[in-house]
């Protein structure tokens, strides 16, 4: 008993240390850390359809009205008032997908007219599986979206992922078709990267401060992040959802690793 104490007080005071050093430091966005980020979180051995695929989507038919797909109007996304802000996120917090962070809810600027193509806030495009189309061209931008790893053993190579919609119940799988945009000053909110990572003590700092503990399992996986690796945060709906409710998704590889935030 004293020996499983003492090894978490050594855990504990791991975790102390190396939240003290990372808070320490101040990373300067000069154009260099700029290059590098962008250069680190480029998808490998995609190129050619990042580069192929037309990103604005603004020519294609909206199914909605535009007035709906506008992200001021909606008190999860505005901040304008902030007990509107904390009683919906508190109701989502509630549900069956829990995060330890905010960016773990998202929403769709935009959809193709054929409900193919997801743009969400961070301009990230998601392409649907073809028989799950049709429920995506009903969404609204005031639904709220959360991304889970696709566990279907004969659709998960193609689609990794799922997107939920939270407010009608859809699931539908889904592929990232091009990466956030990065830089820019619109949504620099929405884009997430890493400033620092520990391997050994399995810890990841966030620009925006937020400090990720991973689980024990995802050490390995964890090793194909790096420093300045764009993120997206998503939801763990399966093991260790409980200790892990978090996954963060690699842009430059599309693995994901569990974890939560722990400051």
């Amino acid at each position: 008993m004293k020996y499983v104490n003492l090894k978490r007080c050594l855990s504990t005071l791991c975790v102390f240390l190396l939240g003290c050093t990372l808070h320490a430091r101040e990373l300067q966005l000069d154009p260099q850390v700029i290059q590098m980020i962008q250069a680190s979180s480029m998808p490998r051995g995609e190129g050619e359809d990042v580069e192929g695929f037309e990103r604005d989507l603004a020519e294609e038919e909206i199914e909605k009205d535009k007035s709906q797909w506008d992200a001021s109007e909606h008190p999860l996304f505005s901040g304008e008032d902030d007990e509107l802000v904390e009683n919906d996120f508190s109701a989502i917090m509630a549900s069956y997908y829990a995060t330890t962070h905010r960016a773990a809810y998202h929403q769709a600027l935009n959809i193709s007219v054929d409900g193919s193509d997801i743009e969400l806030e961070d301009k990230s495009i998601w392409q649907v599986i073809g028989w799950s189309q049709y429920k995506v061209k009903t969404w609204s931008a005031h639904h709220a979206l959360v991304i889970a790893p696709n566990k279907n053993i004969f659709t998960r190579w193609a689609y990794p992922y799922k997107i939920i919609n939270l407010d009608t119940h859809d699931v539908v799988k889904a592929k990232m078709k091009l990466t956030p945009v990065f830089n820019d000053p619109n949504i620099d909110i929405h884009v997430h990267w890493i400033e620092d990572i520990d391997y050994q003590t399995r810890l990841i700092r966030l620009e925006d401060g937020s400090i990720w503990s991973i689980n024990w399992f995802d050490g390995g996986v964890m090793k194909s992040f790096g420093r300045y690796n764009i993120v997206i945060v998503g939801t763990n709906d399966g093991w260790f959802r409980g200790s892990n409710p978090n996954i963060l998704i690699c842009i430059a590889n599309h693995k994901y690793i569990r974890g939560k935030v722990i400051n």
